[in-house]
Parts: structure tokens; sequence; C-alpha cells
């Protein structure tokens, strides 16, 4: 089952940590699809070490705010609904996040891999 970040999400007040932790997480795929609400969105699947990480990552931090980060540009802020710890998550928004930005997206992701997720805004 895919857990759903979503670029409108960003609803509550972030819950500072006493120290920000980032982590670097490896994509093994990312394919365009669309969401719940068929808009488009990118489908990531994490490699399994990454996916522990993540997991370990979104479990402590439900109800907060999380920073999702590609080469360095923040390209979500969604607040934590649920733990993601399957490795599988959908990165999917409104206004600008088109199909063409989806796929620009996913090619990037795909190439290069990289996605790094952080409890603080850089």
């Amino acid at each position: 089952m895919l857990r759903f970040l979503s670029v409108m999400a960003v609803l509550a007040v972030s819950i500072g940590a006493a120290h920000a932790e980032d982590v670097g997480l490896t994509v093994q795929s990312a394919e365009i699809g669309v969401d719940i609400n068929g808009q488009p969105s990118v489908h990531v699947a994490l490699d399994a070490p990454s996916a522990e990480r993540f997991a370990q990552f979104t479990t402590s931090r439900v109800g907060s705010q999380i920073f999702a980060y590609v080469a360095d540009r923040l390209i979500l802020a969604p607040v934590l609904q649920s733990p993601i710890t399957d490795g599988h998550l959908q990165i999917s928004g409104g206004g600008e996040f088109d199909f063409e930005t989806a796929k620009m997206l996913a090619e990037y992701l795909e190439d290069d891999g990289g996605l790094s997720v952080s409890d603080e805004e850089r």
C-alpha cells in the first residue's frame, strides 16, 4: 500500500527536534502515475537499506512536518499522517505539479537516485 506525501499537506507547524536529522535515501525506481484524485504523481520505491532508515525516520515523526529534497532543492514538505514502513511512497501535489513536472522528477530520481529528508527546513 502506498502512503501519500502531498505538496498540499503543509498544514501544521513543525515540531522541532533538538538537532536536525537528515536522512539520505537511495531510490530504486521512480515511475509516473496518478494519485487517488487523478492528479499526476511519482511512485517511488526505495532500496532496502533506505526503506529501513525511512521507516525509522517516519515512525518517530507522525504528526510532524518533514522536508524532502532532491539535489538540495526542497520538493515537498508534508505533515506525516502515518509512518511509511514499506519503502514505497507517492509524491503528488497540485498547482504547478503537472505531468511534465512529474516526468522530470521521475527521470531525475531514476538517473540520480538521490532523495533526502530532514525534520528541519534547510
